[in-house]
């Protein structure tokens, strides 16, 4: 029987690549507690991509890649980068089209001072998408929230990892 492969893209800019690092943790450990039920998680960020010249432009790959995916990621923290935007433009329309995946999570971490176009952001999420993105202060508490909204509501989404009776 082969694995299911959920396929993860991580979003944010550079400030956050400390932060980033904890997915490297979480992921392993999910594979890990799956690896039984056959499911495995491949995840991602602009630093897994090779970075030659082409003849498109670097960011187009990352995009081809979120068009791709069962979950994408954004993690904010004090300013919006034009490249991450576009990732969130990139996958909400790869969303629109498949009306299951991506499944996309929006985290604030909180604490810093955020610049205007970050609190305009907020707004675009909460006024034109509907959407109340989470805050998180440490990697553990995105750990408990990520797990209390995708594997939690796993349970019932198109794009989640349950399978069968032996959901997760």
């Amino acid at each position: 029987m082969r694995s299911k492969l959920v396929k993860v893209f991580i979003a944010s800019s550079a400030e956050l690549d400390q932060d980033k690092t904890m997915f490297d943790v979480y992921f392993s450990d999910k594979n890990k507690l799956y690896r039984k039920k056959d499911i495995e998680f491949d995840h991602r960020t602009w630093k897994d991509f090779c970075s030659s010249l082409n003849d498109g432009r670097l960011q187009d790959r990352y995009n081809a890649y979120i068009r791709e995916c069962d979950l994408v990621i954004f993690l904010f923290h004090t300013r919006l980068g034009k490249y991450t935007r576009e990732e969130l433009e990139v996958a909400l329309a790869a969303f629109r089209e498949n009306k299951e995946r991506p499944q996309i999570f929006i985290y604030f971490k909180e604490e810093g001072i955020e610049d205007e176009a970050l609190t305009n952001f907020k707004q675009y999420c909460e006024h034109t998408l509907g959407h109340f993105c989470d805050v998180y202060t440490t990697p553990e508490d995105w750990r408990v929230k990520f797990d209390r909204g995708y594997i939690g509501a796993g349970r019932s989404n198109s794009c989640s990892i349950n399978r069968g009776e032996n959901a997760v």
